[in-house]
Parts: structure tokens; C-alpha cells; sequence
């Protein structure tokens, strides 16, 4: 879902590039309080004194006292037949949930669930463009038009379709996950796969024992070499690897577990986290308390937690407890809930209870709503050295969640993506975009050519138009393009389509850079309507679900 390439140049976009729960033992019979009378009185001496004599209570207290004992009877715990406690049901037995059911009610502490953020509409067909084995079909490496993936088996529903940087992964309604692409340092951790082969067929990953104690797989996101899941028990596991401008991040022990195979990287008995999302080798999650948690690599300030990007600590970057990594905005002595999160190349955004944005990261472009000053603005020339690229973006960085103005609280912002630029949805069906447009990516068709000064980029959020003025029910974006798909179905592209990617069947390069949102077609797409869709540098996956014919309630036809 994020960009593959560094911020500071563009390569070719053909280079491959908990702890379990113990069992409670059983106790013994609960003890009577005192000794028996029997056995008191047998230990009394002839030499003893007299036994004293007995004292009788009142009926009024009788009453209280048998009262006060059968309100202790009731909220004792259940025996079991030996005398000892029942043993609680554990929600994990035996190595498999026993949940079997989406949660659908919150507990006093929680502000969220993980149903809140699902895509309840199953889709029948995944389709797929762009060029690379991650585009899934075996003995073809390219195509410029969705085309459908035949190698599902046929009975299979699809929840969610992810596009990674060199991977896609798609989770089905029966919670399992399937993969193809390069094996990038375990980007693909599918069965009889070597470290840096290639899988152009979607193939099922088989998760150990340990992981699938961690509860049912429900949502999936993905980096440019690596793949999180979030179970219905609030675990997350990620596999592949993270990279910085240095090569692999290896500073913390979770990163290298996560390039042998899925690993556990948070257990929801020390936080339930109910959303994830992915950057470009960042994680953010959302607990089900409304609290923002970050994973990963943070040199850009993408992580929100330290003013220290350059060498940030490795328990800021991965913890086993989570505890390190929570991020936390305090205003007027109150800390701030979140309802909602999102990310994507080198930024973390995240939406407050109250709708306003916060974001940090790399902003470059303007692209996180903060105007940068004129004598900071990352100039429109391809020959500026990447020394000084750096020492610009130094000073770009926002370090730590910051509201940002620029994305009004007075919109409910739903869909937040992209790299430099950014495009994003708001609940009635509108898309704005801001940021870097010089590939027309913001699809407003305002820059001209490389001497354009003035709409090259832009610091405040434009409006994009769709043809027939269409509702869009979400946005997909990278690095120089964009996809965006509507309640009827339909999906548009705008942007740079370098291979094919946005699925508009562009050959020449004369036709390649698409200004405004135009409508993507395809012979599979026929009787089919779009439910999703997830863009990466150099493919894209669409989810549709056939049509259901309409009934005329009148003529019954």
C-alpha cells in the first residue's frame, strides 16, 4: 500500500526491488472457619476449667446473620464436583480461538471495536495490473487493465485485498491469507519458498500454533517489504522486513524474527489494538481505548515519539509489551482519543473524538497540511544533490502528532493516502488532495511542464472533480498516482500510470500521465462491481462482487 522508493529520488519502477495463559489449578474444598467442636472438646483436660456457658443470639440477629450468609453463598464462585473452583473458559483453547462471531459489544473502557473498521461486503473476484509476479498470474508479469486472478479456489470470498511494494496479500472470509511476489527477506512466507525467489500465484500461508493462539486474522495492511494482521482478539502479527536508507533495520529482535516468519509483535493481553495501518516500513495501531501505538522505522519522524529521528532507540521502534510505543498527545492536562488512523509512505495521521487531524512525518511537499516556508520548500529540480535533499528534509519533519488545520474537524475524514501527495475522502463522498503534483497526481490538472512554478505543488486541500459528479466511497494513492472507486462500482485513475498500474490500458508514454480522474474499464470487470481497491508503485488490486440483478417489485421480473 506504500511507496517502494526513498522521498529524495525515484528509481526504476521496473527493479525488483502472549505469552500463553496458564491454566488455573483446581483448589481444594474451602475451609471452615474455626476447629471442630468435636475436636475441641477432646483436647479439654480433666484439669480444665468448666466450659463456659454458651451464648444464644437474638432472633433479630439470627435473621441478620442468616441473611448476610446466603448473600455470600450466592456471589461465591461455582464448585466444581470435587469442591474446587470451575476453571475459567480461556478465549483461546487448545491453539484455536474459540471466538466464532464478531464482537459487537464494547466494555466499559472501550471507545472502539475491531467490527468498526471491517469490510462486511465479501467480494467473488480479485482482479489485478501493473507489472510484476505480485500481480499474480502465473507466466504473465504484466497487464495493463484489470484482469481476474484464476488460482483462488472457486468457492473462496474475499474480505480484503492488499497491494505491498513487491507483494500482494488477500484475506478470505474463512480468516486465511494468501500471498504471491518476491520473498524480499520473508516478504512472502508461503510454504517451499526460498529467501529472494519469486511466487506469481496466490498461495496460502501457513501460520504456526503460536500465532494462531493469537485469535482469527481480520484485517491485513502492508508496507514495501512487509505485512501486518490484526485478530479478533486485538494481536498483531507482522512478517517481512523493514528498511531504511542504511538497508535492513535489525536493531530489535522482532525484526529479525519477522523475516523468518509471522511473528506476534503485540499480544492483546497488554493492549487490544482494533485497526491497523501501514507506511512505507512503519506500522500504526489503533487500541480499542482510542490510544495511538507505532511500530517500525522512524527516521523521517513517521513513528510521532522522539525529537531524536536520526537514532531513535529500539525499544521506540519494537517492544514486546507495546508498552514503548504508545504515542500520546496531552492537551490542557487530558489526553487525546483517537477514532481513526492512517498512513502511507513516511506519515502517520490519526483522527481526535472530536474530528480534527493530527499528523507527523515527512512533509516535504506540504502534503501534511503545514505550509513550508519559502526558504525551505523542496525545490522542482531533478539535479538537486541528495546531500542537500537531506539537509532539507531535516527540517521538514514533523516529529510528533500535531493537529494540523489544513483538514477541517468540521469533516469526517474516512480515507486518508499517499506518498508526497496526499488524497482523502470525507464521509459525504468528497476527495481532496494536497501535496506534490507534478504528475498531475492530485488530478486537477493544473501543472503544465517542469517550469511551472506555481502548481507543481500545493499547501492547502483542493477539491478533485469526478465526471457526472459521482459519490466516491474510497481512495487509494502512491507515490505519483491515485485510484478512487464509487457507490455504483465504478473506479477512476489520475496520476503518472508508469506500468500500468492505475489500469487504464496506457501503452505510450505520450498517454501515461492522466490529469484528471478518468474511468478504468475492463471485459473482467463486466457484470461486476467494484468494492475495493489498494495501490502500490507498480500494481494494483481490485475486490468485486458480481451484480445481483434488480426485481421490478411490480412486474416481478
Amino acid at each position: 500500500m506504500a511507496a517502494t522508493e526513498t522521498m529524495e529520488s525515484r528509481p526504476s519502477r521496473n527493479a525488483k526491488k502472549a505469552p500463553v495463559k496458564k491454566d488455573e489449578t483446581k483448589k481444594p474444598p474451602a475451609r471452615t472457619r474455626g476447629k471442630p467442636k468435636e475436636t475441641a472438646q477432646a483436647k479439654v483436660s480433666p484439669k480444665s476449667k468448666p466450659e463456659s456457658k454458651k451464648k444464644t443470639a437474638s432472633p433479630a440477629k439470627k435473621s441478620t446473620l442468616l441473611k448476610r450468609k446466603e448473600t455470600k453463598k450466592e456471589a461465591s464462585p461455582e464448585l466444581d464436583a470435587k469442591g474446587g473452583r470451575k476453571r475459567k473458559i480461556s478465549a483461546v483453547e487448545n491453539g484455536t480461538s474459540a471466538t466464532t462471531t464478531i464482537k459487537k459489544h464494547k466494555s466499559a473502557k472501550e471507545i472502539h471495536i475491531y467490527a468498526d473498521f471491517l469490510n462486511e461486503t465479501p467480494g467473488d473476484r480479485v482482479l489485478s495490473c501493473g507489472e510484476g509476479e505480485q500481480i499474480g498470474h502465473p507466466g504473465r508479469t504484466t497487464t495493463k487493465k484489470p484482469r481476474a486472478i484464476g488460482t483462488l479456489p472457486e468457492d473462496v470470498k474475499v474480505l480484503q485485498v492488499i497491494a505491498g511494494g513487491v507483494h500482494t496479500t488477500i484475506l478470505t472470509d474463512k480468516h486465511e491469507v494468501y500471498s504471491c511476489g518476491i520473498n524480499e527477506g520473508g516478504t512472502v512466507p508461503v510454504k517451499d519458498l526460498a529467501a529472494e525467489e519469486t511466487k506469481d500465484e496466490l498461495t496460502i500461508i501457513e501460520f504456526s500454533d503460536h500465532v494462531k493462539k493469537e485469535g482469527k486474522i481480520v484485517q491485513l495492511t502492508s508496507g514495501a517489504g512487509f505485512t501486518a494482521a490484526l485478530t479478533d482478539l486485538g494481536s498483531v502479527i507482522a512478517w517481512g522486513n523493514l528498511r531504511d536508507e542504511n538497508g535492513a533495520v535489525e536493531v530489535h529482535h522482532l525484526f529479525a524474527e519477522m523475516k523468518k516468519g509471522p511473528t506476534v509483535i503485540i499480544h492483546h493481553n497488554n493492549v487490544q489494538i482494533v485497526k491497523i495501518a501501514a507506511g512505507e516500513n512503519h506500522l500504526v495501531m489503533l487500541s480499542s481505548e482510542g490510544e495511538i501505538y507505532t511500530f517500525g522505522e522512524g527516521s523521517h519522524g513517521q513513528l510521532g515519539g522522539s525529537a531524536r529521528t536520526k537514532h531513535i532507540r529500539s525499544t521506540y521502534m519494537a517492544d514486546d509489551t507495546g508498552k514503548s510505543l504508545h504515542r500520546s498527545v496531552l492537551e490542557k492536562s487530558k489526553f487525546v482519543k483517537f477514532s481513526n488512523i492512517f498512513a502511507g509512505g513516511y506519515w502517520t495521521m490519526a483522527r481526535s473524538m472530536d474530528g480534527r487531524i493530527f499528523a507527523c512525518g515527512l512533509n516535504n511537499y506540504g502534503q501534511l497540511g503545514f505550509p513550508v516556508p519559502d526558504d525551505e520548500v523542496t525545490t522542482n529540480d531533478e539535479n538537486q544533490k541528495p546531500k542537500d535533499l537531506e539537509e532539507q528534509n531535516k527540517k521538514l519533519k514533523i516529529d510528533r502528532l500535531t493537529y494540523s488545520p489544513a483538514f477541517s474537524p468540521e469533516k469526517k475524514w474516512t480515507h486518508i493516502a499517499g506518498v508526497k501527495h496526499i488524497v482523502a475522502r470525507t464521509d459525504d463522498g468528497e476527495v481532496y488532495g494536497i501535496g506534490l503534483n507534478t504528475d498531475n497526481e492530485l488530478g486537477i490538472g493544473t501543472f503544465k511542464d517542469k517550469d511551472d512554478k506555481e502548481h507543481w505543488r500545493y499547501f492547502e486541500l483542493q477539491k478533485i472533480v469526478f465526471p457526472d459528479d459521482v459519490k466516491i466511497a474510497g481512495i487509494t494513492a502512491t507515490l505519483g498516482c491515485s485510484i478512487a472507486w464509487t457507490d455504483d462500482g465504478d473506479a477512476y485513475g489520475f496520476g503518472y500510470d508508469s506500468v500500468g498500474q492505475l489500469g487504464l490500458g496506457n501503452t505510450d508514454d505520450e498517454h501515461k500521465c492522466v490529469v484528471t480522474p478518468k474511468k478504468i474499464t475492463s471485459a473482467h470487470l463486466e457484470d461486476y462491481k467494484i468494492i475495493q481497491v489498494d495501490l502500490a508503485d507498480n500494481h494494483a488490486v481490485f475486490l468485486a462482487a458480481h451484480n445481483t440483478p434488480t426485481t421490478d417489485s411490480t412486474t416481478g421480473k
